[in-house]
């Protein structure tokens, strides 16, 4: 009776152990996105749309030095963290429907999580225009790490920054984790 009862504890333990280690790992998972983002803070361009990370950004996603990089700087991030995102500068390639998981009056949305990517829609340009990665939620607020930005939210920035956006603003949500 005693080795039932050992053996019924664990197989049990090891059970609780899995579960553990899945949600450790879909937890880190996000966070990993994030830290990374934030490893780029400090980057600003040097000339118009270049500089040393930037380019190496660019290089990654094979577009001519000097692109628009908000795109390629969410694919050197999802890249150096080891998810399955698109490697584009083309921000449309982060709106793409097969990985929405938010989209406002989109049914059976899921809840937005930090490492998720944002994307904005420019009527002018009538296409998504840029994409970001999200930290965190509160509210009607998502909050971001973009690149090709600046502190006014141009779409054609000199950096990496954090943003706040209204949630009623945003184009969509993906999610390239945890599928």
């Amino acid at each position: 009776m005693v080795l039932l009862v050992l053996l019924e504890s664990m197989v049990f333990n090891k059970y609780i152990l899995i579960v553990i280690l899945c949600f450790t790992t879909y937890i880190s998972g996000s966070s990993e996105i994030i830290e990374h983002a934030e490893r780029y803070l400090h980057v600003r361009e040097i000339t118009p749309n270049r500089g040393v990370e930037i380019d190496s950004m660019n290089v990654l996603c094979n577009v001519p030095l000097g692109s628009p990089w908000c795109a390629s700087f969410a694919s050197w991030i999802y890249y150096h963290a080891d998810y399955d995102a698109p490697i584009s500068a083309w921000s449309p390639s982060y709106a793409m429907k097969k990985d929405i998981v938010y989209k406002k009056n989109l049914k059976n949305n899921k809840k937005i999580q930090a490492g998720d990517a944002v994307t904005f829609y420019y009527s002018n340009l009538k296409r998504v225009g840029h994409v970001g990665i999200i930290v965190k939620q509160e509210g009607d607020y998502i909050y971001t790490i973009e690149g090709n930005t600046n502190g006014n939210g141009s779409r054609e920035g000199d950096g990496v920054y954090r943003k706040k956006h209204d949630i009623n603003k945003i184009y969509a949500v993906t999610r390239y984790y945890e599928k």
